[in-house]
């Protein structure tokens, strides 16, 4: 047997006994456990990772890529990147089952090696002096997997032996070459699980992050961060044990460029061997060329220093600085082109994802469904210690958003891989990169385009298909819609076959069809209410028992006293646009949104069928000025707009300073037509909640957009007095009481309105609000006091001394079996519905002395929740 077979069949034996004692340990932290092959050295486990289904190169062809060595095994590739040092994986120098760095004596460089078991004339060996790994390495994971081997002398320049060029300028990002191949070599396991002895090439195409991501979740999700990278065709031709430290290699600009380092890949189930049929991870080099670069330098100016030293031994009457530069002691071979890469020639050609295309705008547009990573960039590589990720919320909030990835804040993960977009999607995101001396902020906006449905309705139904589950006594409907045609049906619900609930436009009118629980149809009409074509319009239905209220763009058009059928199925068909059987009756227009029983349906991802439905594309003329990104919403309006720096409004109109990333410290932040607008908890106050507030119980003082809401409990008969001073007489909520019961109630409200204060009310679930209006004049800055509430069958209300007025009621006004909310200065926009819609505004003034029923409520201390509130002056 040869020397050559001796020695693979004695590193397969001992990976194997190295495998066996792994798999019998539970305390070492090793790749059989973390799924990752690992490159061992002792003479153990003599494999690190080596092509599969490669070519065999030629002799001399790869001049730059070397060979390491622990005595006389081979365990890693390494790339020659000056006359002094080679490049390699962090991993390749480190004990796994010590944790230790390995002996540097017995390490060995071999270059212009072609086959491991013989030297060429052309071969040299060196032996090395010191390592440099990169500081932020952990034997745990394969982050940062990099270090430096110092030569113990000059590397000698021949054909077969030069460095590689360096293109330390070169962009980080390597989503610019996603696609196209890179060039690997080395000496690792082939297809055959067996070290090859003779060197071997293929072509590694680089894959963007998300493929890579998608592809296995648990190993490239945790790891992948812009100081890695994945290459492979996940079809056997891949690089393997035995491989790990060597290069990816590009041709351009007519010259071969170091790319990458190889780093890692899955393993096979139940072993330590590589996937060949899996993506391998790449350390990025030009990610870290700030760091290699600088260890290049520093060893250049030892060499200076030395040589300085030399001299001036040599002439001590020669002054010389030991700063002085002196003819370069080795060359190193770099270039700081910024230019972006030129792909070389023969590589795949590749159809160009737009989002790889997008990395370094500020506004990215992304189709939904699929999938794109957003880089952080930072000023900064390796001073960087972590990277958290974050994203503005529907109140303008900036949340962080790093654990919902598996992000942890002290780990640089400068990349954050978004999956199967969709509307929820879109918005502003994030990126905060700290370092020791200050910290990097970088947004993006991402805009998901093709989440609102479009039904056409012609030769073939369109519609979409959903299952649902409904509660026998709760039944709630939202649907905004943009109608292209005035006929046609919009939702549509079947109970084990049976038509039990219609919505549809009939002559631009909705019709609001159900059958009820005694088996009838009840029929409802917009009659006073015409759609408008080419306009959004949300209709929300309502029923609790046998209570319920049918809504058009938040104006009352009907209330009901009806149970609506809820059958014992236990699964509903529900239909948006038509159905199968509504080929020429079926709705043509946009739905942007679907609330069934309070959850907000994703159309797209939750219907089990849809059929002649395409994309309402509501953003292809952009409806927002000065810039503004047009972001598809799945609410009522279809879309909203993001404002550049310096404009504000609906639309971006205005000039104005918006809602940023931390406008309102610890509240929440309004985007209004005239600039932000804070929302301030309790405990915070100022423009910009930047202060303090100790609330005492003088009383308290709302400035037009806060409130305060109170639980109550009412009994038969109810009275409520207050005194209050207002700032403004502008027309305004001063209190809104109302049920906690899904808005299907009556309500009680006291309204400033043309300079008088009024009581509104409903009674019985009537649709007409009735109202009582004071003769006394309110003024500016002046206290009044108000009295309301209902005894024996009659409203009453007074302000000040004037007589008291009152009004009989039918029916029922607030029955007593409810939970009741009494919100003061205002209303939270976001919880409840507001029965006085020609009422924004709120209270702006100070409200003491609360008394409900004969007790007396503690303004400051009792109330549930509240918002932008300050004690009375």
């Amino acid at each position: 047997m040869s020397l050559a077979a001796s020695r693979i069949l004695l590193l397969l034996f001992e990976f194997l006994l190295i495998v066996l004692t792994v798999a019998s340990s539970s305390g070492n932290l090793t790749a059989v456990q973390s799924k990752i092959y690992s490159d061992s050295v002792c003479g153990r486990e003599t494999i690190g990772v080596r092509i599969g289904y490669g070519d065999f190169a030629s002799e001399g062809e790869w001049p730059w890529h070397g060979a390491l060595f622990y005595g006389d095994d081979y365990i890693c590739g390494c790339t020659l990147i000056s006359e002094w040092f080679v490049l390699t994986a962090a991993h390749c120098v480190f004990n796994p089952e010590t944790g230790n760095r390995v002996n540097l004596r017995l390490l060995r460089v071999k270059l212009g090696l072609h086959a491991l078991n013989r030297l060429e004339k052309y071969t040299r060996e060196y032996k090395l002096t010191a390592l440099k790994v990169h500081p932020l390495f952990a034997l745990t994971n394969h982050k940062h997997d990099l270090a430096l081997l110092l030569l113990g002398s000059q590397a000698e320049r021949t054909d077969s032996v030069r460095p590689i060029t360096v293109g330390f300028g070169e962009p980080t990002w390597i989503e610019n070459l996603a696609g196209y191949a890179g060039t690997v070599v080395g000496w690792g396991f082939t297809e055959a699980d067996a070290v090859s002895n003779v060197l071997m090439v293929a072509q590694m195409p680089i894959v963007r992050y998300t493929d890579c991501v998608e592809s296995n979740p648990d190993l490239f999700g945790r790891l992948i961060h812009n100081g890695m990278y994945c290459a492979g065709a996940q079809n056997g031709t891949s690089v393997c044990n035995g491989d790990s430290g060597g290069g990816m290699y590009i041709y351009q600009n007519n010259d071969w460029y170091l790319r990458g380092v190889v780093s890692f890949s899955a393993t096979r189930n139940g072993t330590n061997l590589c996937d060949l049929y899996s993506y391998a991870g790449f350390v990025n080099v030009q990610y870290y060329a700030k760091w290699i670069q600088q260890q290049l330098i520093d060893h250049e100016k030892g060499l200076n220093r030395i040589a300085s030293r030399r001299s001036k031994s040599n002439d001590p009457l020669e002054d010389r600085s030991e700063e002085e530069n002196t003819t370069p002691a080795h060359q190193v071979e770099v270039k700081t082109t910024e230019r972006p890469p030129i792909i070389p020639e023969g590589t795949p050609a590749k159809q160009a994802h737009p989002e790889c295309l997008q990395h370094n705008s500020k506004v990215i547009f992304v189709e939904r469904g699929s999938s794109i990573s957003l880089l952080c960039r930072h000023n900064s590589n390796d001073e960087v210690y972590s990277v958290s990720w974050h994203r503005m919320d529907e109140y303008q909030k900036i949340v962080d958003i790093s654990s919902e990835f598996g992000i942890g804040n002290d780990s640089i993960h400068d990349i954050l891989t978004l999956r199967h977009l969709g509307a929820h999607h879109s918005g502003r995101y994030f990126c905060r990169a700290r370092s020791i001396d200050r910290d990097f902020t970088d947004n993006r906006t991402l805009a998901v385009t093709g989440v609102i449905p479009r039904f056409v309705n012609n030769i073939q139904p369109s519609y979409m298909k959903f299952l649902f589950s409904f509660k026998h006594d709760y039944f709630n409907l939202k649907v905004s819609f943009k109608a292209e045609k005035n006929d046609g049906i919009i939702f549509l619900k079947t109970a084990c076959g049976e038509e039990t609930f219609t919505l549809a436009l009939v002559k631009g009118k909705i019709v609001f069809q159900f059958l009820t629980s005694s088996g009838t149809i009840r029929k409802l009409t917009s009659s006073d209410h015409v759609i408008h074509l080419g306009q959004w319009h949300t209709i929300r239905i309502n029923n609790l028992w046998d209570r319920g209220y049918f809504s058009l763009d938040n104006r009352l058009i009907a209330l009901f006293r009806e149970s609506m059928l809820n059958s014992n199925c236990a699964e509903e068909n529900v239909f948006l646009g038509g159905s199968p059987n509504t080929t020429n009756t079926g709705f043509t227009g946009c739905i942007s949104e679907m609330v069934l029983n309070d959850n907000q349906i994703n159309l797209w991802e939750e219907s089990i069928d849809n059929q002649q439905v395409t994309h309402c594309q509501p953003c292809s003329s952009n409806p927002c000025n000065n810039e503004g990104v047009c972001i598809e919403t799945n609410d009522s309006e279809g879309l909203t707009c993001l404002c550049s720096d310096g404009f504000v409004g609906r639309r971006c109109t205005q000039k104005g300073e918006p809602c940023g990333v931390r406008t309102c410290n610890e509240g929440l932040c309004d985007d209004t037509e005239s600039g932000f607008k804070c929302i301030c908890p309790p405990s915070r106050t100022g423009m910009r909640c930047e202060r303090e507030n100790q609330l005492n119980n003088t009383g308290i003082s709302f400035d037009s957009s806060g409130y305060a809401q109170y639980r109550l409990k009412l009994e038969k008969d109810f009275s409520m007095q207050f005194s209050f001073r207002p700032n403004s007489t502008e027309r305004s909520m001063l209190a809104y009481l109302i049920g906690e019961n899904h808005g299907i109630n009556n309500f009680l409200a006291l309204v400033i309105a043309d300079g008088r204060l009024e009581l509104r009310y409903s009674a019985d679930l009537e649709v007409r609000v009735f109202s009582l209006k004071s003769t006394v004049a309110l003024a500016r800055g002046m206290q009044h006091t108000v009295k309301m509430g209902y005894r024996n069958e009659f409203v009453f209300f007074a302000v000040n001394d004037e007589f008291e007025q009152s009004k009989s009621i039918f029916g029922d006004l607030l029955p007593s079996d409810y939970r009741y909310s009494l919100y003061l200065g205002g209303l939270n926009k976001y919880t409840v519905w507001n029965r006085c819609p020609d009422v924004e505004r709120g209270f702006d003034g100070c409200v003491r002395e609360l008394n409900v029923s004969d007790v007396n409520i503690e303004l400051t201390k009792d109330f549930i929740d509240a918002r932008n509130i300050v004690n009375c002056e």
